[in-house]
């Protein structure tokens, strides 16, 4: 972390953030919506965005677990591999998803459990 940027005013806080992750955010359309509403935007931007860095292999989340969180993936790639995919470790089962793509969406719709594996 940089402390310099504990300095900051909340609002300034709260902007650069927003500016941040309003890349991958706004490819959402309700988020795209949202943008139009800075405020509240911003708002999204501080309380309600995490972000966390994986290295190559790390787990993202693993099946049968609660989907906590919608994930938008701001750099890099992530493979997804379905559980119950008859062909568990082929090409066709395991999918990337990269940059501005988004997993585990339903999350902010709905109690979820993650019905595959990705890293």
């Amino acid at each position: 972390q940089v402390h310099v940027l504990g300095m900051l005013s909340d609002q300034l806080q709260a902007e650069l953030r927003c500016a941040v992750t309003l890349a991958c955010l706004s490819k959402h359309p309700l988020f795209m919506r949202l943008a139009e509403f800075t405020e509240a935007m911003n708002q999204v931007a501080m309380h309600s965005v995490e972000e966390h860095s994986l290295a190559l292999g790390d787990t993202l989340f693993a099946a049968g677990t609660d989907a906590k969180h919608a994930i938008c993936i701001r750099s890099g790639s992530v493979f997804y591999n379905k559980v119950d995919s008859e062909e568990l470790g082929s090409l066709e089962a395991r999918r990337a998803a990269s940059r501005e793509d988004w997993l585990c969406e339903a999350a902010l719709w709905t109690t979820w459990s993650h019905l595959g594996e990705a890293y």
